[in-house]
């Protein structure tokens, strides 16, 4: 018997639900990896992969236990996730940083100072960007074409946390 089985909620979330979740994880951490194997397979029904680590086994655990208690994700969010694994599996085609790639607005413009010149990048349509006349197909490629060295192109930019632009 779980903490989870002493509660009886009628579809609303209780402070005693909360608690019963909370001590049930505590209880996991104190586990062995054998007991949160057995653990893994009363939850999910099957076993747990082999090479998965006890740190993420307990993780997947508890999450498990939230999910069970508190609800999963959403139709929305588990549609858009499936939808991304899909199209990552297309015969044909490679897994891409496409699919995840940030979406800039056609006529968007970026602006990026480089060893004393001035760069203006245009968003185009379907994620491609135009710099002096010339279609790239990521911020990337233009940074390459700009520096002469490879460069994550959203860093280059600005365009990602903690990205530095020195130059």
């Amino acid at each position: 018997m779980t903490a989870l089985d002493s509660c009886n909620l009628p579809g609303e979330l209780s402070a005693i639900a909360a608690k019963a979740i909370a001590d049930e994880i505590a209880l996991l951490s104190s586990r062995d990896l054998t007991e949160l194997r057995d653990t893994w397979q009363k939850l999910y029904g099957c076993d747990a992969p082999r090479t998965m680590s006890r740190q993420v086994l307990f993780q997947a655990i508890a999450y498990r236990l939230q999910e069970q208690a508190f609800g999963g994700l959403s139709h929305a969010t588990r549609r858009k996730l499936n939808s991304g694994v899909i199209n990552s599996r297309k015969k044909g085609t490679k897994a891409s940083r496409r699919t995840t790639r940030h979406l800039y607005k056609p006529g968007t413009r970026l602006f990026r100072e480089w060893q004393g010149r001035t760069y203006e990048v245009t968003a185009l349509e379907e994620g491609r960007f135009l710099l002096g006349g010339k279609t790239y197909r990521s911020l990337s490629a233009i940074a390459r074409a700009i520096t002469g060295t490879r460069w994550s192109g959203p860093a280059f930019f600005g365009l990602t946390k903690g990205s530095s632009n020195h130059g």
